[in-house]
């Protein structure tokens, strides 16, 4: 019965964890807001705590709110992710804002990020969790926490959404290479 109980536990705080780490972060959540929002100096001031939070290479740290107050730390100590939904939320936000306001901070941070994706990119398709890898797990493909699907549905949306029109045809060009990539990548790693 202890163990029953045991593994019923472990199942629960594993679904609990997963649909945390699949929800959507605070800046997608933020999308959803209408066009005229993204004109507030409300939005202008939460853009900035975002802009703050973006590390040296262009993503963002996973498991905090960069849209509630601006990072006061070391800069240089930022440690960004694409793991548990951080990074991709922040730069569709950004898009967005860009789109709407002409705001060239939101447009250069965009292209920031959506170059450190495509740098991480492994030479068979894959992403790691964290780039420039690291010595541990991270730097390895996963599949279990939504990382790879997450970072090929933004780069697609790049590629062929009307949403990223400000972006170059080259780069949409070698975003959509880069899905194909990871599609490839994907069917490799499928254990037949």
């Amino acid at each position: 019965m202890k163990t029953h109980t045991f593994v019923t536990i472990l199942l629960v705080t594993c679904t609990l964890r997963a649909t945390i780490a699949f929800a959507a972060s605070p800046a997608d959540r933020l999308l959803k807001q209408p066009e005229a929002w993204f004109r507030t100096h409300e939005c202008e001031e939460i853009l900035d705590n975002v802009l703050s939070w973006q590390s040296a290479h262009g993503d963002w740290p996973k498991n905090k709110d960069t849209t509630k107050a601006k990072y006061s730390g070391d800069r240089n100590r930022l440690e960004g992710t694409f793991d548990n939904g951080a990074t991709t939320g922040e730069l569709r936000l950004l898009a967005k804002a860009f789109s709407v306001t002409g705001n060239e901070h939101y447009q250069a941070a965009f292209l920031k990020g959506l170059g450190h994706i495509l740098a991480a990119q492994y030479e068979n398709g894959g992403w790691p969790q964290y780039f420039p890898l690291s010595k541990n797990y991270h730097r390895h493909i996963t599949f279990n926490d939504g990382t790879m699907i997450r970072i090929m549905e933004f780069l697609r949306d790049v590629a062929s959404d009307a949403d990223f029109t400000f972006v170059d045809p080259a780069r949409r060009h070698v975003a959509a290479a880069a899905v194909q990539k990871g599609v490839d990548c994907i069917l490799q790693c499928q254990v037949v």
